[in-house]
């Protein structure tokens, strides 16, 4: 009866006084009313404090793909911000060294937009139940649709034996912090938010009320990517030019020369 009382104990964390009899002796027993498993991640030990089996077996899923391959890169700004036309100079000079990890998303294709390439387009169904399987590394909510990085999009890369990108929100950079994937966490910074929003509306596809939403999460963040130690690089994107070369410095230091610049500009 103890050892049952006890195995109830371990999975629970807020106490909750029970008392009860047994052989005549009146027990009082503080009891843990959430689930709380003293489990920890196979490869990085995270969460020796007590990880729930299914953090556990995410973090350990997710180690154990990106422990078997070059750091992943993490490209994190503002919507506008100029990530996308960044990183297809990076693939472009070197081809053969990174991989792109194509996101998943429920909002509808932009024009000019290859399902598989630029975006996976689903269904809300479908990302939020593969979602609760397990299958995604991180995801997030912005604008009533849903965006992730799944398992299988970062495996792709890796078993190419590529640099693997995520293209991810401050949302998921969170969650990815949270994981032991050792990436390298880079901001991409816009002038201003004046040259942010000029920049969204040339664009021709938001709205009056998305694009309010959009300059507000660039302002949390630009707050963000400003605060000391939540990235590696911060580039702000005056120029082009200028932002890449400052990006592409970065990379072939931080990687290494062998990693990046060998053999990779056929």
């Amino acid at each position: 009866m103890f050892s049952s009382i006890i195995s109830l104990a371990t999975r629970c964390r807020v106490l909750v006084p029970t008392v009860f009899s047994f052989n005549n002796y009146t027990v009082f027993l503080g009891i843990l009313s959430r689930p709380f498993y003293i489990h920890t991640c196979d490869y990085c030990e995270k969460g020796s404090t007590g990880l729930i089996h299914k953090q556990r077996e995410k973090c350990a899923d997710t180690c154990k793909m990106v422990h078997h391959g070059p750091r992943p890169l993490v490209i994190c700004g503002p919507s506008g911000s100029g990530k996308s036309t960044l990183l297809q100079r990076l693939f472009a000079e070197f081809p053969h060294k990174f991989g792109f990890s194509v996101s998943h998303t429920t909002r509808s294709p932009r024009p000019g937009e290859v399902d598989g390439k630029h975006y996976h387009f689903t269904t809300k169904e479908a990302m939020t139940e593969a979602i609760a399987r397990g299958e995604f590394i991180e995801s997030a909510e912005f604008s009533q649709n849903i965006y992730g990085t799944s398992k299988a999009a970062v495996h792709a890369v890796l078993s190419e034996g590529k640099v693997c990108v995520l293209d991810i929100d401050m949302q998921g950079v969170k969650k990815v912090k949270q994981l032991d994937m050792n990436p390298l966490y880079i901001f991409i910074m816009p002038p201003s938010v004046e040259e942010l929003e000029s920049r969204l509306r040339e664009r021709g596809t938001e709205t009056a009320e998305s694009l309010q939403r959009r300059l507000d999460a660039a302002r949390e963040e630009i707050e963000y990517g400003n605060t000391p130690d939540n990235f590696d690089l911060v580039v702000v994107n005056h120029s082009l030019d200028k932002a890449y070369a400052s990006l592409r410095e970065f990379v072939v230091r931080e990687l290494g020369n062998d990693k990046v610049d060998g053999g990779c500009s056929d």
